[in-house]
């Protein structure tokens, strides 16, 4: 029985983080653009080294935001002061805080709405039935601006458990799986990261990924559809729910969510 239902936040449940990078370059642009080798010198110009400076953010991965900011400088052979760098990612810190707590229902990725409201319906009911099903949230967000967004957009009430980058999501999944005894096969997590799907294998739980998105172009990651067409799957309880049409359906190749038409009848297939 499928017990645990975890979720990255930043493009897995909202459209945020291609933009967590765009503001990021935009800091650095900001402070350092006319140090550039080719200094932008209108909007459009700003806003094409905006999105090719987001990528270089990405491509490096680096988590420490002040080794990050210096690692993309050296690359452009911007030389820049420890107080100037610093100065960036503090400006960056600010503009992110505004930007999840301006958080509404239009930022969800398509159908995660829908999509969480059957999980909800599912775990009430199992409630009824003295069975459970816990919904996590385990994201590289700071845990205040993750915990604003998800009061901001009115789901906070419907998470067991949200933590940040206070600990890495393989720390996370396995404090789930210990703090509600449940076991690595039981447990589901969505993301759309190699990182997401690093962690899923290493505390050995399922895993979906939605593609991610490249920074500045528009939001690619594939809906989520039709619960039941997963969870019947690890259990009987999506079937207590009223039966969905089966035109659309979905299909699991090497841990990426690929959407496809379904014949009548016919059932995605699961992997690990």
């Amino acid at each position: 029985m499928l017990e645990a239902i975890g979720f990255d936040f930043d493009d897995t449940i909202t459209k945020s983080q291609n933009m967590n990078w765009i503001l990021f370059a935009r800091e650095i642009l900001k402070k350092f653009g006319d140090r550039f080798p080719n200094p932008p010198r209108n909007k459009v110009e700003f806003e094409q080294l905006e999105r090719e400076v987001a990528r270089k953010i990405v491509e490096l991965r680096q988590r420490i935001k002040t080794a990050k900011t210096m690692d993309v400088l050296k690359e452009y052979g911007v030389s820049a002061s420890l107080a100037e760098i610093q100065s960036v990612v503090h400006d960056y810190g600010t503009s992110i805080d505004e930007y999840y707590a301006r958080l509404t229902s239009s930022s969800y990725v398509k159908g995660f709405k829908k999509f969480l409201e059957q999980l909800v319906r599912i775990k009430e009911l199992r409630a009824r039935q003295g069975k459970r099903l816990v919904l996590f949230i385990a994201s590289g967000a700071d845990l205040p601006n993750l915990e604003a967004a998800l009061y901001n957009l009115g789901i906070r009430n419907h998470f067991d458990i949200v933590r940040g980058n206070e600990k890495n999501k393989t720390e996370i999944m396995r404090e789930v799986m210990v703090s509600h005894n449940i076991t690595p096969d039981n447990m589901l997590f969505f993301g759309d990261q190699a990182v997401d799907h690093e962690a899923a294998k290493e505390t050995g739980c399922r895993y979906i990924g939605l593609k991610p998105r490249v920074p500045g172009q528009d939001h690619s990651t594939e809906e989520f559809r039709r619960v039941e067409t997963i969870l019947e799957h690890y259990d009987t309880v999506g079937k207590k729910i009223k039966r969905i049409d089966r035109s659309f359906g979905t299909e699991l190749r090497d841990g990426v969510l690929a959407n496809r038409t379904l014949r009548k009848r016919s059932r995605p297939k699961l992997m690990a």
